[in-house]
């Protein structure tokens, strides 16, 4: 494990675009500054999103690229996950309770990181651990299909297994 500390966005910027010629067999994690305003701080799931980070790179190893208010910024790790198969049963409401308990927030579209939606037998997630929702379908309470997709081209690529992980 690298971890890179730069003194101001701009250069963390600069060599995560050119981290390729120094590291080019290591995954690059970029830890963002977090805006310091009650909205942001008070956002579990962009909280989760930065322990997530935190946790792929202490787990998978690679070049963590941050700056010193990065590093200072505060984070959540998640210590409970919710595993979701293909063919499983889970009651709907039950993934629901166990979403908001883990900060998630129901909307109307899922468009960033903790969001969810529920549409009868579909439910849209936007776990901050992924880069794209996820799109569960149900038939009765039997998880049929899982899949990532893009929000504005509703491309969807079926996955079989996922797990979540929150902090409760």
């Amino acid at each position: 494990r690298i971890a890179a500390i730069f003194p101001d966005v701009r250069q963390a910027s600069e060599f995560a675009l050119d981290r390729k010629a120094f590291f080019p067999d290591r995954p690059l994690f970029r830890l963002a500054e977090l805006p310091l305003t009650l909205q942001t701080i008070g956002s579990r799931p962009l909280l989760l999103e930065r322990g997530e980070t935190i946790r792929r790179w202490t787990t998978e190893g690679g070049v963590l690229v941050a700056t010193p208010g990065a590093l200072m910024s505060p984070c959540l790790m998640a210590d409970e996950e919710l595993p979701v198969t293909c063919g499983e049963e889970y009651a709907r409401d039950r993934l629901v309770a166990w979403l908001e308990r883990s900060g998630y927030q129901r909307a109307d579209l899922v468009w960033s990181p903790g969001q969810y939606v529920l549409r009868g037998f579909i439910m849209d997630v936007f776990d901050p651990a992924h880069a794209l929702p996820l799109r569960f379908e149900f038939f009765d309470d039997v998880v049929e299909q899982i899949g990532a997709f893009m929000a504005e081209h509703k491309d969807e690529k079926v996955i079989t297994e996922i797990a979540w992980e929150a902090k409760l």
